[in-house]
């Protein structure tokens, strides 16, 4: 008879492997230059000029340099191993895919740490992770923003390590991952909160430089601030902005609607219209609930499909319906947790408190972007999808604690919806893909000029 974590063991590959076959097929049939924005340029600029551009150099060139001089790095690389154009753009379009399927594993380990012995749980919350079409969207393309996923998913990992068992090797961890998020791009600044507040946390307790014994513990996560903060620094003696972007440069986006923060609807989630009307589109995109709502179930924006491709509908409308459970599950998840929270309870779970905070500020950012450039590109689902493992966790704990979702029969039946949805959703797009290149949202990027 094989033993339960024998059949625990096999679960978990079992679903890690078709999480690690679904983006590998898009990786493979999408092309490298499909894809939001053209981080291309940048990275050519690095391997045209050897030197860190100006802010206003291109539209993506203000951002922070450590994704696109790691992939200048391989594509030069592979251009000497194969002395191929294409091959060598393919190979940075590997690198999200591959950081992808390190989420996946930091995910799986962070799952099976907070929920030990319930195998159920971690196997739904791995499923859902394995198939959610934001993050299998995100990790077939060229951009900064899965390297900031990876590197957020595994400061939290390090984060919650460094709760159970202070050690030094661990902070160091923590301190270059919380560093590198902030050196990849802007919004990566959020995840320095880790390391403060391990910090704060000791220096509340009456500890400091010269008194604690983990010295370290105080000086490298103000180090790690240090370090994290350079770039914008440095940004903003060139350009006198504190946080600048491509919007105090360049104007492609003054015409896209809905144009003003008037005109946003931030009081509805236009369910049933989307369901008609799957893909951007004027009836849904100044719902802001909408578009957010719609870029993390399906390719709203549709860089992997099209409108007129057959059972577009029917396919959007699966993922919208699947998507609906999940949030709902995150509310209950939510509710049942606010019913505990008071003073005392913070205290205990500080830890849980700051991945609350951490997760709230990723929440925002789309808002704040929405407020600040009124655009349905600014509502984008990307930016809170650093904090995506938190979200589980709070998935996790509904299915823990909400009598209903403890039944077996409920956890298997989301666990089937879940890989069913993913693998048909997955399908779908990488059959339907070469159709859909002739009406994507927008042409593919061109490639760059490289000088060798």
């Amino acid at each position: 008879m094989v033993s339960s974590v024998r059949r625990t063991d096999w679960a978990l590959v079992s679903i890690l492997s078709l999480g690690v076959i679904l983006r590998l097929l898009l990786f493979y049939f999408n092309p490298p230059n499909n894809t939001y924005d053209d981080h291309l340029e940048p990275i050519a600029y690095y391997l045209n000029h050897h030197q860190r551009p100006a802010p206003n150099a291109c539209w993506e060139c203000y951002q922070p340099p450590l994704y696109y001089v790691t992939a200048a790095g391989v594509y030069r690389i592979a251009f000497l191993l194969t002395h191929t154009y294409y091959t060598a753009w393919k190979a940075v379009q590997a690198i999200n895919t591959v950081l992808s399927i390190g989420v996946l594993l930091i995910v799986c380990k962070i799952a099976r740490s907070v929920f030990p012995g319930q195998r159920r749980i971690v196997w739904v919350l791995l499923a859902v992770a394995s198939v959610f079409p934001r993050d299998l969207y995100a990790s077939a393309m060229i951009t900064n923003d899965y390297a900031l996923v990876f590197l957020a998913t595994l400061s939290i990992w390090l984060f919650l390590r460094y709760v159970r068992q202070p050690q030094l090797s661990v902070m160091v961890g923590l301190c270059l991952s919380a560093a590198a998020c902030a050196l990849t791009k802007q919004h990566g600044l959020l995840v320095l909160l880790l390391p403060v507040s391990i910090w704060w946390r000791y220096i509340q307790r009456g500890a400091s430089l010269k008194t604690s014994s983990n010295w370290w513990t105080v000086a490298l996560p103000i180090l790690t601030v240090g370090v994290g903060v350079s770039d914008e620094v440095w940004k903003w003696q060139l350009t006198h902005i504190l946080l600048v972007s491509n919007q105090h440069f360049f104007d492609y986006a003054r015409n896209q609607p809905p144009g003003n923060l008037s005109a946003v609807d931030f009081h509805s989630l236009r369910f049933h219209t989307l369901l008609q009307y799957p893909l951007l589109q004027r009836a849904t995109w100044a719902s802001y609930w909408t578009v957010l709502f719609a870029g993390s179930w399906f390719d709203y924006e549709y860089r992997y499909v099209a409108p007129q491709l057959p059972g577009l509908k029917t396919v959007a409308g699966a993922l919208y319906v699947y998507g609906i459970i999940v949030f709902a599950l995150l509310v209950a998840g939510a509710l049942h947790l606010l019913r505990l929270i008071n003073i005392q309870y913070l205290r205990r779970h500080w830890d849980k408190a700051v991945l609350a905070l951490l997760a709230t500020g990723y929440f925002l950012v789309p808002l704040v972007q929405t407020v600040r450039l009124p655009h349905f590109s600014s509502m984008k689902s990307q930016f809170v999808l650093p904090a995506a493992c938190v979200f589980l966790l709070l998935l996790g704990y509904a299915l823990q604690k909400v009598r209903l979702l403890q039944m077996p029969a409920v956890q298997y039946g989301l666990l089937g919806i879940a890989l069913i949805t993913g693998v048909g959703h997955v399908y779908y797009v990488v059959t339907q893909l070469p159709s859909a290149f002739g009406a994507l949202s927008g042409p593919l990027w061109q490639f760059p000029h490289l000088n060798f």
